[in-house]
């Protein structure tokens, strides 16, 4: 499927269950080329797993399901802040 915002959701949709069952979630900030700026909410905000959680959990399903336009590698980048 192509990198877009639906799809990306589509993909959260399929993640989200598992997330909340801990307590916490994600949201979509923006896609920029292959880049994928996600922030973290509730218990995944101070969650020491959550550096797997976005490699193996995230980063996985949106690379299996999900291509980026120029056929690099998607990359999912954490933002802190509402800045």
């Amino acid at each position: 499927m192509e990198l877009n915002e639906k799809n990306v959701e589509g993909v959260f949709d399929l993640i989200r269950p598992q997330l909340s069952s801990d307590g916490g979630g994600i949201n979509l900030c923006k896609i920029v080329d292959n880049e994928i700026f996600v922030k973290f909410t509730g218990s995944c905000i101070g969650c020491p797993y959550r550096s797997t959680t976005l490699k193996e959990v995230i980063e996985n399903n949106l690379t299996k399901f999900l291509k980026s336009p120029n056929g690099s590698p998607i990359c999912v980048k954490v933002v802190e802040s509402d800045d």
